[in-house]
């Protein structure tokens, strides 16, 4: 890693070089879905949902529909959340 000052694009780079390389040491580099860009969109999802308790606002993050992808990806289990849910089954 070099100290000189570097454009946005060279320090993006650099980055993300970095990253790989972490993701190949702690055994995460076959994984198709983590990348990069994968890793801070889930550091944002996850700053995201903290800041709000919103899993909408994380699943707008992330561009994803389902409430139950996003909810996985920051973590949440809405389904052991006693301010979510209870559960069990939806009584009508």
């Amino acid at each position: 890693m070099s100290c000189r000052t570097a454009n946005d694009a060279a320090l993006q780079s650099r980055v993300c070089v970095a990253l790989r390389d972490l993701l190949r040491k702690i055994g995460l580099d076959g994984e198709p879905e983590v990348t990069p860009a994968s890793v801070t969109a889930r550091a944002d999802a996850v700053d995201v949902f903290e800041a709000t308790g919103r899993i909408e606002e994380s699943a707008r993050r992330l561009g994803v529909r389902s409430l139950d992808r996003a909810a996985a990806v920051v973590g949440f289990d809405w389904l052991s959340d006693p301010h979510t849910a209870d559960g069990g089954p939806f009584d009508a």
